[in-house]
């Protein structure tokens, strides 16, 4: 799997003292990524997001993985497949970090997305995870799921069918 030799090329480039000496040339970043909270994206923001993510789940597949019906369902696959061997190892970090730049990546790339990455600051809602923001169907990603099968029925990814 190339997804796990880069892993393994980014793990094995750290020397024995720590340091970070990277297989690849050194570039300057033309454009930073950009990180923000959930509660602090406006409305509009949070919209634009909710809908870039709609948008993979749409967009056709690229890589050919079976089963897979939109470039959502290859980015789940990806996760999927490598999770048995970068969860609870050293390349948890790594994996995550190149995952989720993957992620931004394709928001950008394949729906035009160009707003920030947000990310749910979960110690804000200590003791009231189920009253959190990041919950509300008509700003954010709706409820946490219902009955014994935990279906989403409301906001704006109710109904979805995850195939990976």
């Amino acid at each position: 799997m190339l997804f796990a030799a880069n892993i393994v090329a980014l793990v094995l480039s750290f020397g024995s003292n720590g340091v970070f000496a990277s297989p690849f040339p050194r570039q300057a970043c033309a454009v930073k990524s950009q990180r923000k909270a959930w509660e602090s994206l406006n409305d509009t923001e949070k919209k634009a997001y909710i809908n870039a993510d709609l948008c993979l789940m749409e967009a056709p597949p690229m890589t050919g993985v079976p089963g897979a019906q939109s470039v959502w369902d290859e980015l789940q696959y990806t996760h999927a497949a490598q999770a048995d061997y970068v969860h609870n190892v050293g390349a948890f970090l790594p994996f995550h970090r190149y995952y989720v730049t993957l992620h931004q990546t394709l928001l950008s790339t394949v729906c035009g997305y160009t707003g920030p990455l947000p990310y749910w600051n979960e110690p804000l809602n200590v003791g009231a995870l189920d009253k959190a923001s990041i919950f509300d169907p008509e700003t954010a990603f709706g409820g946490d799921g219902s009955g014994s099968s935990r279906c989403i029925t409301d906001g704006p990814f109710a109904n979805i069918t995850l195939r990976i």
